[in-house]
């Protein structure tokens, strides 16, 4: 709950969010005044967010505009007297400071932060309002709207009546699977990314409706101007520029916890959410928040013994998997903190594969030969790849939950299917015999497919075991195993996911050359060198360009290409507390922080969303 806040030097311009929006005067409004609200209105997305009316503007259509929608309007005009009698002529009942407020910008400078506003009217020619002898009948400048517009939602009407919406941020990333896409490389592809960071907005949502922290829930999502808020057993649509809540929809006993040992079932793209709820798929408007269509398992599938497990998205298809309907942990207990974080947590398997498209009564194909180690699903390249276990232990298991060692005893394979057709590319057998804690594949952009694992080694450390195999063969490439440099194994030590940057390999605490194996040095040194987060290393990293984002005391931001050394090289991005998988999103031309510090009981005073 709370308000959100817009930033800007001087401090807080404007708030939205759970703000009571007070009743407005009874009138009558021109039918030039309703005409112009009808116009605005119908170019919205969406009637809640941030307006921006510049010029000569009357206290009729403020009063329209305010009554029609849920946006918060700021007023600017660069005539003093002007903003005097409009400040004066808007009634009192709270609407002045709460759903309206008037600037004065001598400078014709739009007193918020970039990308921040929905809408844009600039009234300066019109015939509305007498224009004032001095200012307020020359048009804004196109660039100065242009600054202040919401990519992909934002809209404006221009001086002369003409309408523009801003396209998407250019170079902008996107986070639309639980690993950022179907690949699992933990990498957004956002390309604006600096050392250089500000706060763009904080506030809700808060705690209250979140997931215990402590638990490890999916990430939340990013794509479309918009952020995927993942609360207790409910979706949260967000303007990702701004913080404004656009819905809330309940997902009613879907919920699923210790996401290290799954894989995602929720996605998104442009227009809608994706969600997997008991035995089907709800296909969510991601503007509104309502429910459009529901896309059920594959005929045949006794559905009060299975449900929907794995879920991913690419070119309008679905993929999934059919898992166990008591496979993923999705109770609330005490004791699941202490379960979840020791070592050698079974996996949540899978006992079939399939590819199907909404509106279709058939899916395009299914496989049903072994069992499948959910968070090995990887799709790239219009290929599928995962681990499957056809040994006797993994197919005579009954409740989908299995450890590494079982999975992994023999008869054990990585497979490659065709996207297209499900038909089988190839198989390598799978050889990490001493592997006890997780199991994770991720395929990069140049044909590789990277295969980690990790064991528990002396002194309360975990030793990680990768293999890189040929996406085409399935030949492996090279191998390489190495220590953590954190100790104790109670704060995800041994489940950490890697990330593709390019051709680097982030496998905390080493960065390997993905072609070769050789192990990077960041400052060009042949000394050994390793990320040592400071505090907790619980959360696993997300990465973008040149920078890896995490959990350590705080939210906290790591630039490879920054040579300052010791933990002076690490930016803190907030005095908050960050979730314990992943919660920092460098996505849409931000970097996204949504709330998941609930049920924390450290020293942290702040819990709330904010983005930089």
């Amino acid at each position: 709950g709370g308000a959100v806040y817009l930033v800007e030097a001087g401090g807080p311009v404007g708030g939205a969010g759970a703000i009571a929006r007070p009743p407005l005067v009874n009138r009558a409004p021109s039918v030039r005044v309703e005409a112009d609200v009808d116009q605005a209105l119908s170019l919205l997305p969406n009637p809640r967010g941030f307006a921006v009316v510049l010029g000569a503007v009357s206290p009729d259509f403020l009063r329209s505009l305010a009554a029609r929608s849920e946006l918060d309007i700021l007023v600017v005009g660069d005539n003093a007297q002007h903003v005097a009698e409009l400040r004066g002529a808007i009634p009192i009942q709270d609407l002045y400071g709460r759903r309206i407020s008037v600037h004065l910008a001598n400078d014709r400078r739009i007193p918020v932060t970039d990308y921040c506003i929905n809408l844009v009217i600039d009234m300066t020619e019109s015939a509305d309002v007498a224009a004032p002898a001095e200012g307020g009948n020359t048009p804004w400048p196109r660039t100065e709207i242009e600054r202040v517009l919401a990519p992909s939602r934002g809209v404006a009407i221009l001086a002369d009546g003409t309408t523009f919406r801003r396209p998407a941020l250019e170079d902008a990333g996107t986070w639309t699977h639980m690993y950022a896409n179907p690949s699992n490389d933990a990498n957004s592809g956002e390309q604006n990314l600096t050392g250089e960071v500000a706060l763009q907005w904080f506030g809700g949502p808060g705690p209250s409706r979140m997931i215990d922290r402590h638990l490890r829930g999916p990430p939340p999502l990013a794509i479309g101007g918009r952020v995927i808020m993942v609360g207790e057993n409910k979706l949260i649509g967000v303007d990702a520029y701004n913080g404004t809540e656009l819905w809330e929809l309940d997902l009613p006993e879907s919920q699923r916890y210790a996401m290290p040992y799954d894989a995602g079932y929720i996605a998104a793209d442009e227009t809608h959410v994706y969600a997997a709820v008991d035995d089907a798929v709800w296909v969510i408007d991601a503007e509104t928040g309502e429910r459009t269509d529901r896309v059920a398992l594959p005929r045949g599938v006794d559905t009060d013994k299975f449900h929907w497990g794995y879920l991913a998205l690419q070119d309008g298809a679905l993929f999934g998997s059919v898992i166990h309907a008591a496979a993923p942990i999705t109770e609330v207990r005490q004791t699941l903190p202490d379960t979840t974080y020791r070592s050698s947590h079974p996996l949540v398997t899978s006992v079939g594969l399939f590819k199907t498209t909404p509106g279709q009564r058939r899916p395009d194909w299914t496989r049903n030969v072994g069992v499948i180690v959910n968070g090995t699903i990887t799709l790239r390249h219009n290929r599928v790849y995962f681990v499957e276990s056809r040994n006797d232990a993994a197919m005579s298991d009954t409740d989908g939950r299995l450890p590494v060692e079982a999975l992994l005893a023999s008869d054990c394979f990585v497979v490659a299917l065709d996207a297209d057709t499900g038909e089988q590319l190839w198989e390598e057998p799978v050889d990490l015999p001493s592997a006890r804690n997780i199991l994770y594949l991720l395929a990069s952009e140049d044909g590789k497919l990277v295969l980690t694992t990790s064991v528990d080694a002396p002194n309360s450390t975990a030793r990680y075991f990768l293999r890189v195999l040929d996406a085409q063969s399935g030949d492996e490439l090279w191998s390489a195993d190495h220590l953590h440099v954190k100790g104790g194994l109670y704060h995800g030590e041994q489940v950490h996911h890697p990330v593709i940057l390019g051709n680097r390999l982030v496998a905390e605490p080493v960065i390997y050359d993905l072609s070769s194996g050789a192990v990077i040095n960041p400052d060009g040194g042949a000394s050994p060198w390793q990320i040592n987060r400071p505090g907790h290393s619980c959360g696993t990293m997300s990465g973008a360009g040149d920078y890896l984002f995490f959990r350590a005391s705080n939210p906290t931001m790591l630039d490879l290409t920054d040579q300052t050394s010791g933990a002076d090289r690490f930016t803190r991005l907030a005095p908050t507390r960050a979730g314990c998988w992943i919660n920092v999103l460098p996505a849409q031309g931000l970097v996204l922080i949504p709330e998941a510090s609930a049920s924390c009981v450290c020293s942290y005073a702040l819990q709330t969303s904010m983005a930089f």
